[in-house]
Parts: structure tokens; sequence; C-alpha cells
């Protein structure tokens, strides 16, 4: 009787505490709920535009003319 009373015990230690161990992984922190915030922004942007505008974003960011940056990608 002790014996099944010990391994009893000694289950749900164990079960319990991979329960413990499973939520503290799903739980993340502000900066990680920050940086899921600017992916979805930085996706969402993305999607959204056309690819003369990416172009045009590339060439302003490059500061290079918009023909340059279509040269590099035809060039692949």
């Amino acid at each position: 009787m002790n014996r099944t009373m010990v391994a009893s015990i000694l289950t749900l230690g164990v079960w319990a505490s991979m329960g413990h161990a499973v939520l503290a992984q799903t739980v993340s922190t502000q900066e990680e709920a920050n940086l899921r915030t600017a992916q979805q922004s930085l996706d969402t942007d993305s999607t959204g535009r056309s690819t003369v505008s990416r172009t045009e974003a590339l060439a302003t960011q490059f500061k290079v003319e918009s023909q340059v940056v279509e040269n590099l990608r035809t060039t692949k």
C-alpha cells in the first residue's frame, strides 16, 4: 500500500512539474510581444505594396535610381 502511494505521489509530482515547464515556455515577455507586433506590422506593410513602390522604397533607402534596383533584380 505504501509503495503504491509513493509511486502515485511521485507520478503526480512529475506530471505537475512537466505541466509547469510547458506553461513557463508559453509565457512571453514584453519584448517578445513587441517583436511579434513589429513583425506583423512589417508583414502587413510588405504585402500591401506593389513592386513599383518596393523598388522606389529600396532606391530611396540606398540613395540610387529606381532603374539600378530594377537592373539588380533582373540580373539575378
